[in-house]
């Protein structure tokens, strides 16, 4: 099972790619949120207002949502079926199903221009706080306690 964490974390770098998540109703919504990135003055980089609104509305609704270009439902993403794993092809996150085998549908195969190794990746918030704490903290552990 995928968490919702990492479903979400599926999202926010799809969308980065333009992708968005689509319904299937008469009345077809598209959200996908730009920016999904904010930094505040405590330099961590979390998601917009505007990406926790979306994400919002994709958990109330989730059956009727799907990312654009996937057949999968964010219901069955968030179900006991599937999980998230990186592309062979583009080392992005893709869904692949459980129960059925053969079903990893990547976005990559819809987008001309993706993987291209001269844009930067879509990336995950950072938080240059935690970082900056743990390599304080190698520095400080000794070098024979890291060979240990």
């Amino acid at each position: 099972m995928a968490p919702r964490t990492q479903v979400k974390e599926y999202l926010a770098l799809w969308f980065q790619l333009g992708h968005a998540a689509v319904t299937n109703e008469n009345r077809r919504r598209e959200l996908c949120p730009q920016p999904v990135f904010q930094r505040d003055d405590s330099q961590h980089s979390g998601y917009t207002a505007e990406f926790e609104q979306a994400w919002s509305e994709i958990l109330n609704g989730a059956s009727e949502f799907y990312l654009e270009g996937a057949p999968i439902a964010i219901a069955d993403l968030l179900s006991n079926a599937w999980d998230i794993i990186p592309c062979a092809n583009c080392m992005m996150p893709i869904p692949t199903s459980l129960v059925v085998q053969g079903v990893k549908p990547c976005i990559c195969e819809h987008l001309s221009v993706w993987p291209n190794p001269d844009l930067p990746k879509p990336r995950l918030p950072i938080s240059d706080k935690s970082y900056l704490c743990n390599l304080c903290e190698r520095l400080r552990t000794s070098p024979s306690q890291v060979s240990a």
